[in-house]
């Protein structure tokens, strides 16, 4: 049964949104690894770079180069929280009935007790069957016994299906968790990665002051002013390549679990679906087999009288 779930499930449009999310927040991360080492790798250039009058121009854009990566690593490293925190809203959402659907542990109790109901109606039907004696006319007994038999094999489904739905609600609970501990430390990761950015963006100007003074006097003063300040622009640059690479590992988790959570959720919204045509029928059948039973009955009855 799961097996054919999941084939419908992989066939439908639901899906669509599954490859969506993992190609956009793909794109982001290798747009989001190339930027945070471009910045990092123009940063250590910049600090090996001479000192010296005639390389002024070259220091002064590998400290426009660092800038502008962190610049790109920083809008790539908001565009994943964002897609991510938005992914989160939907899980949660989810989980607590507002996404046009009951809260899973509602399905599951409504389920239960439908299936409970119509167990206890049906053992009723069946016994009440049974102590009828097996004589004269028996097409009234006959139908009964299919009605019965059909509502039967339909509960059996049906508790078949809640029983893998109480299985997904485990993993759905589970990915839930998961899923609100990376969301926190994504963002976390995002805000860091995105202060070291806005650090070296501040750092740019005064560092381009200073590397605009080298040579002249004092130069040795001069000189070592714009090592001094090189070094402090470079500095946000390792706290931004720590941030990228958290970012980077924990929304690929993410992604993992987000899609595992969608792909379980649409698994059992289509086994609850699944239950309430077995509902309809098996209480329809035991509601036909009722005045059948009472005819059978009636027919053993006068039978009974006139043997």
């Amino acid at each position: 049964m799961r097996l054919a779930l999941l084939g419908l499930l992989l066939s439908g449009p639901a899906v669509a949104s599954y490859w969506e999310f993992e190609s956009a927040v793909s794109k982001d991360r290798q747009a989001l690894r190339a930027a945070s080492e471009a910045a990092g790798s123009e940063a250590r250039f910049l600090a090996q770079l001479a000192l010296e009058p005639d390389k002024i121009p070259l220091l002064r854009k590998q400290v426009d180069l660092s800038v502008s990566a962190a610049g790109d690593a920083a809008a790539r490293a908001r565009s994943l929280d964002g897609r991510c925190q938005e992914a989160w809203t939907e899980a949660d959402d989810a989980m607590r009935g507002q996404r046009r659907r009951p809260m899973p542990e509602r399905s599951i109790v409504a389920n239960s007790a439908s299936i409970e109901e119509l167990w206890v109606y049906w053992r009723r039907l069946n016994q009440e069957l049974a102590n009828i004696p097996p004589k004269g006319d028996l097409s009234a007994r006959k139908q009964a016994e299919e009605d019965i038999n059909a509502a039967k094999l339909g509960l059996e489904r049906a508790e078949s299906r809640t029983k893998t739905m109480r299985e997904d609600l485990e993993k759905l609970q589970s990915r839930h968790r998961q899923l609100r501990s990376l969301k926190d430390d994504i963002q976390t990761a995002a805000n860091q990665l995105g202060d070291a950015s806005l650090a070296m963006q501040n750092l740019a100007s005064p560092t381009k002051s200073r590397i605009e003074a080298i040579g002249t006097p004092p130069e040795n003063e001069n000189r070592t002013a714009a090592s001094q300040k090189i070094e402090e622009f470079r500095s946000p640059s390792g706290t931004l390549n720590l941030a990228a690479s958290t970012l980077l590992n924990r929304t690929d988790d993410f992604t993992r679990h987000w899609m595992s959570f969608e792909k379980t959720l649409q698994e059992f919204d289509a086994l609850r679906d699944a239950n309430d045509p077995d509902f309809t029928d098996a209480r329809r059948r035991l509601d036909e087999a009722k005045p059948l039973i009472d005819q059978a009955r009636s027919q053993a009855a006068q039978n009974q009288n006139n043997p």
